[in-house]
């Protein structure tokens, strides 16, 4: 089986980064909320848990996981062709 290309990784790399981020980012404003020293319910309760997660969600996919996997993958690759 051939390694994925480029365009691939980085699709692959961004959609995780977004998930990522889709599924932790609630639970993390909920745990912020809970350790609130006025309470969990006057910080907000449950209201608007996902509000922010779109601009999250869009910063992780050039961030980190849609640019680092495949430039990582591409050195390797050549630096090993190489040898």
């Amino acid at each position: 089986m051939d390694a994925p290309g480029f365009t691939a990784s980085l699709v692959a790399g961004g959609v995780a980064g977004v998930s990522v981020d889709l599924i932790l980012f609630p639970l993390d404003t909920i745990k912020t909320r809970l350790q609130s020293p006025q309470g969990f319910n006057k910080a907000g309760g449950f209201r608007g848990i996902y509000a922010g997660v779109p601009s999250a969600a869009v910063g992780s996919f050039p961030n980190g996981k849609g640019v680092d996997i495949p430039s990582a993958q591409k050195p390797s690759c050549c630096i090993f062709s190489h040898l």
